[in-house]
């Protein structure tokens, strides 16, 4: 009987101590990530999750590379390059136009984890807030806060843990102030105006609390309409969905992920400067050039670009003519430029 007690006792003593690391839906993926890595989640693995309604989901409007100032030689480098990265899909747009789509892994409409990609359209989110009155921008921005993860993710009591699999980044404000649920509002004021498909944000297990640090599944090509608006400095269709201000502080902000040229990693600097880059899921990289109204678009779940920056997008930097290349502004765009002079 005695040690029947003492066995009870240390159970409970272990599940308690696994209880202060996480919850059932944080365990589950830890174990996962330690069996089969972090590149191989899958959708169902991310649970509880709840929709985010978009438009009809269209597609964006293309062009031909060459009426966009790229050489079809550049974007077939970066193809190649691509391929031998094992990425898994590679997408270029300029001028909200679409003007290269290829898909090594999966199709069009595959459901992808964005990971830091979401931090974006969170941001613009709480922009629409901030436009709104509802929020100030500092409380907005301090919605997000820091996002380096510290410590190995093999250590499930670790900060990098818990960002990877478990604790969410509430944007409690937002939550408050909008008076609807937090995945109603970012579809309502961003996802659907940009008409993107249905997609799924994923909840912090027991919380019913959205994460905003990673972890939007949807497909490659919605992430473009989240960079268009980012390009037009908030602006969706000449309509402002947020201040111009907001955005030229995301750009400056890093808590938003969002890391400037002088700190990429590579084998050579950006090939041209004022270029921003997310980091997403696995090797997935988002480049952005206000300047150039330039988005390219990566994604690598399994890819091996590691510290690796800017040789893929240096490729087609360097296949634009330099009329093209030194920033042909369309004039019903504001030049975001103006607003972050340092880029």
């Amino acid at each position: 009987m005695k040690r029947l007690l003492v066995c009870v006792a240390l159970f409970a003593i272990v599940l308690a101590v696994l209880a202060s690391a996480g919850g059932p839906g944080f365990w589950k993926l830890y174990i996962t990530a330690l069996t089969r890595g972090t590149a191989q989640f899958q959708p169902a693995d991310y649970q509880p999750r709840e929709s985010l309604r978009g438009g009809d989901g269209g597609g964006l409007p293309r062009a031909e590379p060459a009426a966009e100032g790229i050489e079809v030689e550049a974007l077939q480098a970066a193809q190649l390059w691509s391929a031998d990265a094992d990425a898994d899909a590679l997408l270029v747009m300029r001028h909200g136009h679409l003007v290269y789509e290829h898909y090594f892994r999966g199709e069009a409409g595959t459901l992808v984890d964005s990971g830091r990609f979401a931090t974006l359209l969170h941001a613009m989110a709480a922009g629409s807030a901030v436009r709104g009155g509802l929020v100030s921008s500092d409380m907005a921005l301090e919605a997000f806060g820091p996002i380096d993860a510290v410590g190995s993710w093999r250590n499930p009591w670790s900060r990098a843990a818990h960002e990877s699999f478990g604790s969410a980044v509430t944007p409690e404000p937002l939550r408050a102030v909008t008076g609807k649920r937090y995945s109603q509002y970012v579809a309502a004021k961003i996802w659907a105006p940009l008409n993107a498909g249905d997609a799924h944000l994923w909840l912090d297990s027991g919380r019913d609390a959205v994460r905003v640090d990673c972890c939007v599944l949807a497909r490659p090509v919605d992430w473009l309409r989240v960079a268009r608006l980012v390009l037009d400095a908030g602006a969706l269709d000449g309509e402002a969905v947020v201040q111009p201000a907001w955005v030229a502080r995301m750009l400056g902000s890093p808590a938003l992920s969002l890391t400037p040229g002088d700190r990429a990693r590579g084998p050579e600097p950006y090939a041209t400067h004022g270029v921003f880059h997310v980091a997403g899921a696995g090797e997935s990289r988002l480049w952005l050039v206000p300047r150039l109204q330039l988005a390219i678009l990566s994604i690598a779940q399994h890819g091996t670009l590691t510290g690796d920056d800017t040789s893929l997008p240096n490729l087609i930097l360097r296949g634009m003519p330099r009329r093209a290349n030194d920033g042909a502004l369309r004039a019903d765009r504001p030049n975001i430029n103006d607003l972050v002079p340092a880029h």
